[in-house]
């Protein structure tokens, strides 16, 4: 008897060329992999028979998926899958002779049309595939001294199927995004983003993002959704500052109300040919205001004061019109 060995656990992904029609893996993710949960809506309807014990009887009355991605440290090179699934389909435009630059990924676009992904998971001993998959939220963190983490990453798809994995395929060869090649930007409203970095300030950070896609149901002569449609996401970003001059500006900011254009940046390493960028990075640009619980409290980190934001993403069409950006340089052509 074979029995499942956590080491030969993997999820493979393949970009759809049609929504929903499920093709052969591409790429193994790099990171740790997880099942794929069935989450069709199953249904044991009540009836009296005057017996205690209840027949067997049910019906699934829709099919779904999902997979919740651990914790893995972020890469320049996958972290565009999520992306990809999950705000827009931006294709990589090379820059110079050098990186292929992916993004701005915009959330909340008009004109967005994410990619559709299948998603295999499994292990040695059963695997699964779920078609039509999207990423519906996602949760990128990062502290001193760490990688910038993809903390959390929801897939959803049409339906889990039994499947064998696509053979054959080799890892890519990734770079972990590292929280201390970052920088830390703030802007007041109305003025250039990413003018006046504020250095040795930031401590930690998290970018939580609810994409705003969702599947599509209704009467289309099958149990699976049949489209996608997004009514509209949001965001916010916690930021773990010093507490310094910046930190009791944006104390003032807060009780303003006053719109913050904040840039998060990190670089890896350096790459040739480019001429706007030298080295492999994530651009994280965020307009918004923070919430009135931000900076109520020192906290205590080995001794040093600190304190916690949290900014809630909007858009001021008149001064800035920027929302929440991402974009991506890496080598890689295509994806």
């Amino acid at each position: 008897m074979a029995y499942g060995l956590r080491a030969l656990r993997k999820v493979q992904l393949g970009r759809e060329a049609t929504a929903g029609t499920a093709v052969d893996a591409t790429e193994i993710w790099r990171g740790e992999a997880q099942i794929l949960q069935d989450m069709r809506t199953r249904v044991y309807p009540r009836e009296d028979l005057g017996l205690i014990d209840p027949y067997h009887r049910w019906y699934d009355a829709a099919y779904l998926a999902q997979m919740s991605m651990p914790s893995t440290p972020a890469t320049f090179e996958q972290f565009a899958h999520v992306l990809e699934a999950g705000i827009d389909t931006v294709a990589g435009a090379q820059d110079g002779t050098g990186p292929y630059v992916y993004g701005p990924y915009v959330l909340n676009a008009a004109a967005n049309a994410v990619k559709s992904y299948t998603l295999e998971g499994g292990d040695n001993t059963d695997a699964v595939e779920m078609e039509y998959s999207f990423v519906s939220q996602f949760t990128l963190s990062g502290r001193v001294d760490e990688a910038v983490m993809l903390e959390t990453c929801v897939w959803m798809g049409r339906q889990i199927t039994d499947t064998t994995f696509t053979d054959a395929l080799t890892p890519i060869a990734v770079e972990e995004i590292l929280f201390n090649g970052g920088q830390l930007f703030v802007d007041d409203s109305g003025g250039t983003i990413g003018l006046t970095e504020k250095e040795g300030s930031l401590l930690a950070f998290r970018l939580n993002v609810n994409t705003g896609w969702q599947a599509t149901k209704g009467a289309n002569g099958e149990l699976t959704f049949y489209n996608l449609k997004n009514p509209g996401g949001s965001a916010t970003l916690e930021l773990t500052l010093e507490h310094d001059t910046l930190a009791a500006a944006e104390r003032a900011a807060m009780r303003a109300g006053s719109v913050r254009l904040v840039r998060l940046q990190f670089a890896g390493s350096a790459v040739t040919g480019g001429s706007t960028w030298t080295t492999k990075a994530l651009r994280v640009d965020f307009e918004g205001t923070w919430l009135p619980e931000s900076f109520r409290e020192l906290q205590d980190q080995d001794g040093d004061n600190i304190v916690v934001g949290t900014l809630r993403h909007g858009r001021d069409i008149e001064e800035d019109d920027l929302g929440v950006q991402i974009t991506l340089v890496n080598s890689r052509a295509s994806l």
